[in-house]
């Protein structure tokens, strides 16, 4: 079991720096840290891949 408005409190304040410039590397590296942290897991990953049809 897991925290969830711990959960839901590092979901919001990770991608609060969206709306400005921001480094996409270390964004993603800080949010995947932090919620291996709050779920209590090992390692999370973020998969990224572009449409291949361009839509």
């Amino acid at each position: 079991m897991y925290d969830q408005p711990l959960f839901l409190k590092t979901l919001s304040g990770s991608f609060a720096v969206l709306p400005a410039r921001y480094d996409l590397e270390s964004t993603l590296t800080e949010f995947t840290e932090n919620v291996a942290l709050v779920l209590r897991v090992f390692r999370s990953e973020i998969t990224m891949a572009d449409d291949p049809c361009g839509t």
